[in-house]
C-alpha cells in the first residue's frame, strides 16, 4: 500500500525499478526517479543496469560505505562456461534487457575485461550513494591456480609458456551512459577497476 516492495537482491530490485518505470512512463506519470533502499551487508552477485525508463537510484542510508557493498568475483580470463556455472541463475527470470547483456558475455570463450565488471551501468541517469563496488578477484591472496583458457595462458607467438594469474577484474562499468553520478561511494578491484567506457 505505501508503493515499497522488498526483494533479497539487488538485481532484483534493479529488474522491478525497470518494469515499474515503463509503466510509469506508459501512464504519464510525474514520477521522476525511482528509489532503491539498500540495508547494510554484503550482496554477493552481479549488478546489471539496462536502459532504463526512469533514472534509478541505489542508495544506503548508512553514510560508511563499507558496510553496505555489492561484491563477486570475475576477471577477464574467466571461461564463458565458468561465467555461466557461476552467475547464470541470476539473470534466469529477469526482463529481456538484462538478459541481453549477460547473454552477450555467456558465449564468449572469456569474459573479457569489460565482461569481469561486477557493475555494468547502461541506464542514463543512474546514481549510487554510500555503497561499495566490489571485484573480490585476488583481493586477499593470489590465486595461484585462477581460471585461464589454456596452460599457457598470456604466452604470445614465438615465446615460451607464460603462466599468468593476475588479470583485469574491474569492480564498475559505466557503458553508454549519460549523467551518472557516484557520492561517497567505494570501488574496488585488481586492474582496470573503474571502467568509464561512454563518450
Amino acid at each position: 500500500a505505501d508503493g515499497k516492495a522488498r526483494f533479497n537482491t539487488v538485481q532484483a530490485a534493479i529488474n522491478q525499478a525497470l518494469l515499474d518505470g515503463r509503466r510509469l512512463v506508459a501512464a504519464q506519470s510525474s514520477k521522476q526517479r525511482l528509489f532503491i533502499l539498500l540495508k547494510p551487508g554484503t550482496y554477493q552477485e552481479l549488478l546489471y543496469v539496462p536502459t532504463t525508463a526512469l533514472p534509478i537510484t541505489v542508495y544506503s542510508n548508512e553514510s560508511d560505505a563499507t558496510k553496505t557493498k555489492i561484491a563477486a568475483s570475475a576477471h577477464a580470463a574467466l571461461l564463458g562456461t565458468a561465467y555461466i556455472h557461476r552467475y547464470g541463475a541470476q539473470f534466469a527470470q529477469v526482463d529481456s534487457s538484462i538478459q541481453e547483456m549477460y547473454a552477450s558475455l555467456k558465449d564468449r570463450p572469456v569474459i573479457g575485461t569489460s565482461g569481469s565488471a561486477i557493475a555494468w551501468i547502461r541506464g542514463h541517469g543512474f546514481q549510487a550513494k554510500n555503497i561499495t563496488f566490489q571485484n573480490t578477484y585476488n583481493k586477499d591472496q593470489v590465486d595461484t591456480k585462477a581460471e585461464c583458457p589454456n596452460t599457457v595462458c598470456g604466452a604470445t607467438a614465438g615465446t615460451a609458456p607464460v603462466v599468468v594469474v593476475q588479470h583485469q577484474a574491474v569492480a564498475l562499468m559505466v557503458e553508454g551512459a549519460d549523467k551518472v553520478q557516484f557520492e561517497n561511494v567505494r570501488v574496488l578491484g585488481f586492474q582496470d577497476t573503474l571502467f568509464l567506457k561512454s563518450s
